[in-house]
């Protein structure tokens, strides 16, 4: 009856059922098959921490059973709990070697943790499995074959890329360069191994190398295995491919210092993403633009343009920043000193010093920069709003060095002349 009430969505007597089933049963594994169903009913409802509940208490009264540590596994992978999923997986295999459920769902957790040799390793033993093994659900068995030919076949790029990504993923980018580089070996025009060698590139300040490698991956986009099943239309993925790689282009033409040849690849950029209906990618073109045209002391434009970034996507905190910059450079009285690229634009784009009157009063271009922090602040609480901030309150002779400090301890590079008076 308590199923019948939890398929009915009747929450209150479906729990009320699964409970008095609990106290009228008579023997311990009875007692536990009804805590693992009230427990899934929880887990169904995202009730997490009443799930594990039940489902520990079903393991201390059956501790042989396979189904149930699968069963609190998968909640430790719903709360992330990623090693304590892994070892309770790892119990039901023991428990019951021909676990495809848990095989398969150990090798998704070791693929969440990026570690590619041991999800290959779950992968392959998954299609051993459904290969040799009649009672085994039927679906296992093409979802393996295909996790080990993307994943697991090194006569294929993928293999390369994916633990490539891997290793990106972790923040280990030369590790990441090995990799799409032994692919690249085998496979020298695999436009996706080109793309993510340039974004390695990019993330060790390599840009001269990952320009190549954007280039050669536009170069090579008709290369691009495609499967239409999981991509959709062809076309419209490589408008989206050719996209990204102008985007990054850009972005390291800018770090370069070459603004010409930024403007050229962020306009290109912004040419693709008119055929792509994401406003949040057209968005983050405008932002890259605004950028280079506040490199290049064209205000007034990149203000223009930070205005249509804000119009596309208004929770891009970065963006309110960004347009702070541009106000505050066209404000009466206000010359930039210095505007440098620190190289970070996605949580620190610049680098700002202005020239400051001895004393300067609010004006309404300061006075909607410091909202355009406050915005950023209240999306993200983003650290780079504080740096920018706290110089605007310098220039009105406001109280400023909280906000500097604020940015400082949140990991930002705040320069040591904006923090004398401070310390």
């Amino acid at each position: 009856r308590g199923q019948f009430y939890a398929r009915s969505k009747n929450s209150l007597l479906a729990i009320n059922d699964f409970s008095k089933a609990i106290e009228l049963s008579t023997t311990p594994i009875e007692k536990a098959d009804y805590y693992q169903t009230r427990s899934e009913f929880y887990y169904r409802q995202h009730k997490n921490i009443k799930a594990l509940a039940d489902i520990t208490k079903a393991i201390k009264l059956a501790p042989k059973e396979s189904v149930f540590y699968s069963s609190r596994a998968s909640i430790y992978n719903a709360t992330k709990e990623y090693k304590k999923s892994i070892a309770d997986y790892s119990k039901a295999i023991e428990l019951k070697p021909k676990n495809a459920f848990a095989l398969y769902y150990r090798g998704q957790t070791f693929h969440e943790l990026e570690q590619m040799d041991d999800a290959c390793s779950d992968y392959q033993q998954l299609k051993i499995l459904t290969e040799t093994e009649m009672n085994i659900d039927p679906s296992y068995k093409k979802i393996a074959q295909s996790l080990v030919e993307e994943f697991c076949d090194q006569s294929k790029p993928s293999y390369y890329y994916q633990r490539g990504i891997a290793q990106y993923n972790l923040g280990n980018f030369r590790d990441a360069v090995d990799y799409y580089d032994s692919g690249l070996r085998r496979f020298p025009t695999n436009a996706m191994l080109l793309s993510f060698m340039g974004n390695a590139l990019m993330k060790l300040e390599s840009y001269n190398e990952a320009i190549e490698m954007y280039e050669l991956a536009i170069k090579n986009k008709d290369n691009l295995q495609i499967n239409k099943d999981i991509v959709g239309e062809i076309s419209n993925y490589k408008n989206r491919f050719s996209h990204s790689n102008q985007l990054s282009l850009a972005e390291c033409y800018l770090y370069q210092g070459e603004i010409q040849k930024a403007k050229r690849a962020i306009l290109s950029s912004i040419t693709y993403s008119k055929t792509i209906d994401d406003n949040n990618i057209k968005s983050i073109d405008q932002d890259l633009y605004g950028l280079i045209l506040l490199n290049e002391g064209n205000y007034q434009s990149a203000l223009k343009t930070f205005n249509e970034s804000i119009n596309l996507n208004a929770m891009n905190s970065m963006t309110y920043v960004n347009r702070a910059v541009a106000k505050v450079s066209l404000a009466e009285n206000i010359t930039t000193k210095t505007m440098f690229l620190t190289g970070k634009i996605k949580n620190q784009p610049l680098g700002v010093h202005w020239k400051m009157p001895i004393k300067n009063k609010k004006n309404d271009k300061l006075q909607s920069a410091i909202t355009d922090c406050d915005t950023a602040i209240g999306l993200d609480n983003l650290p780079y709003a504080y740096y920018i901030r706290g110089q605007i309150k310098q220039i009105i002779n406001e109280a400023y060095c909280t906000d500097l400090l604020k940015a400082k301890a949140l990991g930002l590079h705040v320069e040591k002349d904006l923090l004398k008076d401070c310390l």
